[in-house]
């Protein structure tokens, strides 16, 4: 991995060694010695930590980075089709969609250094149990979708602000397609709420920090980390196909040092999928609408195309307004909550295609976006 990822080995072993001696493992005098500091705000990542706790002493720390990188893989594989399964209701076009998200360019470009950010596996998680709490009626699975929630905070900050991003997009298109009973939205609404309970252990402390430093919160340049219109249709620096044009383009635009943050390419399958999806098939249609939702979100607070600010005002701004959500300082993240949706948008393309003329289409397709998504190694 990059640079980064250096970072949480260093996690792992503090996390070890905090908790060994009995210490709050969010609070540590090895950095900024010797008053210390505080790690709530840190990119710390106690779920992963938690994972290779029993490991640590005992197995290098570069060999239990690369085994949560590779656990954040299967893991999310796993979830994904899960999701996939519910939604699609088809075998083939359930792991099409499964192996778009799992070896989407956004994660294979974060697993050069960001371990948090491959950590991905609770998004799906969080989301199959939210659609399961709207159509079920017992009460375990809004309690499951806040504690995935909650362990996307424990993976990556970012990760715990889209779940609420996706309610905020999901529930008006939920009701007006198929309506929402009183029972439905008691229970949907217990989600942030049991989330704020499951959490409160960690986020009072961490506003407490918060307050007594009399600080904000810092993130990165919105502005700066937006993802280019190019970059949604250019393969990126860490793709195999980085060739001509799409070098020259990345070259021209200016955009080559932000490969691993703009790596947003969806790639021709997954397009085209998503296309046949929202006509054969008007379920697909909701996810066709949350992944441009998303997609705007991505594009941050202006429009850029190829390096160029258009100044052309985008919803993100908002998003700049909110206290908390000013965590989120790189747009382009959204792209990922985008390629689930369009995911499954296309995991229904696909099962309509193989149910007509196409069949078993799915599993070629399936191949193909391994070819297209293909990358260095990285690990």
């Amino acid at each position: 991995g990059g640079g980064d990822a250096y970072v949480f080995t260093w996690n792992f072993w503090w996390f070890h060694k905090a908790l060994a001696a009995g210490h709050n493992p969010f609070v540590t005098n090895f950095l900024f010695h010797p008053t210390g500091t505080t790690l709530y705000f840190h990119d710390f990542s106690p779920f992963n930590n938690l994972l290779v706790l029993p490991f640590v002493g005992h197995v290098p720390l570069v060999v239990l980075y690369n085994a949560v990188a590779l656990f954040s893989f299967v893991a999310t594989g796993l979830a994904m089709y899960a999701l996939a399964r519910r939604v699609v209701a088809h075998v083939g076009g359930a792991f099409l969609a499964a192996v778009i998200v799992t070896f989407a360019p956004y994660r294979m470009a974060h697993a050069m250094g960001h371990l948090s950010l491959m950590s991905t596996e609770w998004l799906p998680v969080f989301l199959l149990f939210t659609l399961k709490t709207a159509d079920e009626k017992p009460w375990r699975n809004p309690l499951l979708a806040a504690a995935a929630w909650a362990l996307c905070l424990f993976c990556s900050p970012y990760y715990a602000l889209y779940p609420a991003f996706f309610l905020v997009a999901w529930l008006p298109l939920r009701a007006w397609r198929g309506g929402i009973s009183r029972d439905a939205w008691w229970r949907l609404l217990t989600i942030p709420a049991a989330v704020l309970l499951f959490t409160a252990w960690f986020i009072l402390p961490a506003l407490a920090t918060l307050h007594h430093d009399g600080g904000g919160i810092q993130g990165h340049n919105p502005g700066e980390f937006s993802a280019d219109l190019l970059t949604f249709f250019a393969p990126s620096p860490v793709s195999l196909f980085y060739i001509s044009p799409f070098c020259d383009w990345w070259a021209r635009a200016g955009l080559y040092s932000y490969a691993p943050e703009l790596s947003c390419y969806l790639g021709v399958v997954l397009l085209g999928l998503s296309v046949a999806g929202f006509i054969k098939c008007p379920a697909a249609r909701m996810w066709v609408a949350l992944g441009a939702f998303f997609f705007v979100l991505a594009l941050g607070p202006s429009l850029r195309v190829m390096g160029h600010d258009t100044g052309l005002p985008l919803p993100y701004l908002l998003v700049t307004k909110l206290p908390v959500a000013r965590i989120s300082g790189v747009p382009a993240r959204f792209v990922f909550m985008m390629v689930i949706c369009l995911a499954l948008a296309a995991g229904q393309g696909a099962a309509a295609l193989a149910q007509g003329k196409w069949r078993n289409c799915e599993w070629l397709l399936a191949g193909l976006v391994c070819v297209e998504y293909c990358c260095a190694p990285v690990l």
